[in-house]
């Protein structure tokens, strides 16, 4: 039963990240949508 209750204290929700966005470089996100298209379709 513990763990239930474990975030009862913090109610409020986390609204800033710790982490840095990723600059992902738009030609190498190309060429992989190109060789493995299939996975960018689902």
């Amino acid at each position: 039963m513990r763990t239930l209750f474990r975030g009862a204290n913090k109610v409020e929700p986390c609204i800033t990240k710790n982490k840095p966005a990723t600059k992902i470089d738009e030609n190498i996100l190309l060429k992989d949508v190109e060789e493995f298209i299939d996975d960018y379709l689902w």
